[in-house]
């Protein structure tokens, strides 16, 4: 069994609550990391930040569990306070009955009853066309967003990780909602540069930022643009394999952590979704 330890005089490494992909990052990757995870749309992006939250979750509130899980024992300075689930198009029960079709029982509760959701729906869709009533079901009325107070929907977002987002996971869900933003409203440059903030911010928040991107919604130029901020990516793509498509991931850039791993830059291991959420092979790599 393995241990994953903390380093009181350094950044702390925090589980990512994947044994295959803890081993490969020697126990976890440093506290204070921004992650973006692109891929194709139903790839594993968001199983995988499923899964990942929910074993670390288990980690802190039920270390045997986590330990009969993962045969990995994790030290409690090691794993973050909370998550912080951050939606700008999305519902917590959307949100909810996704992770509960994917995970089991245990990894479930684990999570439900860990997890901080900010729903920023309302400054997502406010000075648009689409009715309030439509966002927010307590209202009857047919008004339109843009009769609340124009409130900037980046700000309220910068606002909320500034106050919440130390010491915790923090899952963005999702990136692809505001590259679609800025086709009409949020101005890209603006885009960018909260995203370098975040990343510069997240290193003093000493946490871990998951940020999810559909990739296909970006041009090349635009997904380099965004994924060149983020201190890491992993990437989550569909291939095809003798009968059916296959789930692959792999670990693209990782600055502060590449040299700890125990693969190599881009190896690219096949990936399925199971009864205990996402899991990546432990046999076969795809080279």
């Amino acid at each position: 069994m393995s241990t994953l330890s903390h380093d009181s005089q350094s950044r702390r490494d925090i589980p990512l609550g994947l044994p295959t992909l803890d081993s490969v990052f020697r126990g976890g990757v440093p506290s204070g990391t921004s992650i973006l995870l692109s891929g194709e749309v139903g790839a594993g992006a968001n199983e995988f930040v499923y899964t990942s939250t929910a074993m670390v979750s288990m980690a802190r509130t039920d270390p045997e569990t986590f330990r009969i899980y993962t045969d990995t024992e994790v030290e409690p300075d090691a794993v973050p306070d909370e998550v912080h689930y951050v939606s700008f198009m999305r519902t917590r029960n959307d949100v909810l009955d996704e992770m509960r079709s994917v995970l089991d029982d245990a990894m479930y509760e684990s999570l439900s009853s860990n997890i901080v959701f900010e729903d920023f729906s309302d400054e997502y869709f406010r000075n648009t066309v689409v009715p309030r009533s439509w966002v927010d079901e307590e209202l009857s009325d047919l008004r339109s967003l843009g009769e609340a107070k124009d409130d900037s929907l980046l700000s309220a977002f910068a606002d909320y990780l500034d106050e919440k987002a130390s010491d915790s996971i923090v899952v963005i869900d999702s990136l692809t909602s505001l590259v679609r933003a800025s086709r009409y409203r949020l101005d890209w440059g603006e885009i960018l540069v909260m995203l370098a903030g975040l990343q510069r911010a997240t290193q003093r928040w000493d946490g871990l930022i998951y940020a999810v991107l559909d990739k296909d919604t970006l041009e090349p130029r635009e997904h380099q643009e965004i994924a060149s901020i983020f201190d890491g990516i992993f990437h989550f793509d569909w291939v095809e394999g003798d009968t059916e498509r296959q789930r692959m991931m792999y670990v693209g850039s990782f600055r502060g952590a590449m040299g700890r791993m125990t693969g190599q830059e881009d190896d690219k291991y096949e990936t399925e979704i199971t009864e205990e959420g996402f899991e990546i092979s432990n046999i076969r790599k795809i080279k």
